[in-house]
């Protein structure tokens, strides 16, 4: 079980990297007041650069935000090889006898909320979080987070159309905890985080109970280091297999919008769980990278102009 502190340390240069690049990113960070509290690169599994910003350090856990999504993406694909769900075909109405069977809603599977095409009516990118009358906090102020989903309308067919939906996601986590017959954080403990070494989260929950699907889970910068690395290493963690690979392969390939299951796909073959206010866990097969950010940032698109300098870092064979 490898503490971060253990893990094979080394500069750049002598993992094919440039190590001037690296450290004009950080020196760009901290001349720019872009409010970034971590920087993290693993290379070929070595620690190529942990640096901490503002007041941030290695022992302060972050709210990494919707970067939980592919976490919950990654309960899913262990409780299936344990055999608490059966596939990602199975329809809400097996979770949920509160669904009419004449409600389209019924016919939502594990995969449409996976690849957030459910179908249900959520604009969440369309409507600024400060409002009000944003579902996500109309939600939230209701009594019952799972009830407030459900009566919502349908405006598409399940499995059509892509539509970023934090609803979707905490169904899963409501389907997770159904299904499993346990609080998901402990099932997440148990099954995930203990055996890579994550030691100390917190997850905030609904007013049910249930942690929240998309977002609200709290982890240090070097344990979102881990699970990026854990996937890198196609779910395998000191050859003991966490996910299954053939869940890693298929959650990280589009299925619309650049979009896998509750993972953000870019090019080359890159994937990466991203989150508010510049929280991001970046995956590369191709050169053999996980880089890490956390961030208070107003533009949550900027660390992905400073991972593609990174990645571009990498000296091509």
């Amino acid at each position: 079980m490898w503490l971060l502190n253990q893990w094979p340390k080394t500069n750049a240069n002598q993992q094919g990297m440039d190590a001037s690049t690296i450290q004009g990113v950080i020196n760009d960070i901290r001349s720019g007041n872009y409010n970034i509290n971590s920087m993290l690169i693993l290379q070929n599994g070595h620690l190529i650069n942990e640096t901490y910003f503002t007041s941030y350090n290695e022992s302060k856990k972050n709210q990494i935000y919707s970067v939980t999504k592919s976490i919950i993406s990654a309960l899913i694909g262990i409780a299936i090889a344990d055999r608490k769900i059966q596939s990602i075909n199975q329809k809400l109405s097996e979770f949920f006898d509160e669904i009419s069977e004449c409600n389209l809603m019924s016919t939502i599977t594990i995969r449409d909320l996976l690849s957030m095409t459910s179908g249900i009516n959520w604009p969440e990118i369309n409507i600024p979080y400060s409002n009000s009358e944003h579902p996500f906090n109309l939600m939230f102020e209701s009594t019952n987070q799972i009830q407030y989903i459900l009566e919502r309308q349908m405006i598409d067919k399940p499995g059509r159309r892509f539509n970023y939906s934090t609803a979707d996601s905490h169904l899963l986590s409501a389907i997770l905890q159904r299904s499993v017959g346990m609080n998901v954080q402990e099932y997440a403990i148990d099954k995930l985080f203990n055996p890579i070494g994550i030691t100390d989260t917190i997850w905030l929950r609904d007013k049910q109970g249930i942690p929240l699907g998309g977002t609200g889970l709290y982890l240090r910068s070097a344990d979102m280091a881990r699970f990026g690395l854990l996937y890198l290493q196609n779910g395998r963690w000191d050859n003991i297999q966490i996910i299954p690979s053939e869940w890693v392969e298929k959650s990280t390939v589009s299925y619309g919008y650049q979009y896998g299951y509750q993972w953000w796909i870019g090019t080359e073959g890159d994937y990466y769980g991203m989150g508010s206010k510049g929280q991001y866990i970046f995956v590369s097969p191709k050169t053999n990278l996980v880089v890490v950010f956390t961030g208070d940032l107003s533009d949550d698109y900027f660390p992905i102009r400073l991972y593609t300098d990174i990645k571009n870092s990498v000296i091509q064979k």
